[in-house]
């Protein structure tokens, strides 16, 4: 289940709006074709917005519309090396794999994936999912 905590709109949460949201945006990525600059970029967008919100809440906590998930007892900031170190890394392994030549030859994980999830419809469910995981990440 997604939980959202964001500032109330008018006349209601915020929440519904951008789960759906997400959920149209996790379709129409998933209709893009695999390696393609569209692609990349749909992919793109969202890393740098996790990244941003991120970087801002770290700069001054508590002052934007999205709170973290346990404001009374924020996490130390050690807790978050490992998985900065463990993103760095698998980070740093795609990219070695996208640029390095044909996908037979090194594949990356989405090349990978790609063979498993033909149907729109599923790689829209991982891509949501994958959102997801990122949102809750960033909100610890």
């Amino acid at each position: 289940m997604v939980s959202v905590s964001c500032a109330p709109a008018r006349g209601g949460h915020v929440a519904p709006v951008v789960v759906l949201a997400t959920a149209a945006y996790a379709w129409f990525a998933a209709g893009t074709t695999p390696f393609t600059v569209p692609a990349d970029v749909v992919t793109g967008v969202p890393l740098v917005l996790v990244a941003a919100v991120y970087v801002l809440q770290r700069i001054r906590p508590g002052t934007g519309p999205w709170h973290r998930l346990d404001a009374d007892h924020p996490p130390a900031g050690g807790t978050a090396v490992p998985w900065i170190a463990l993103v760095v890394l698998l980070v740093g392994s795609e990219l070695a794999s996208f640029v390095a030549g044909p996908r037979a030859t090194h594949p990356t994980v989405s090349s990978l994936t790609d063979t498993l999830f033909r149907w729109q419809a599923a790689k829209a469910v991982v891509y949501f999912g994958w959102l997801s995981l990122c949102w809750y990440f960033v909100r610890r």
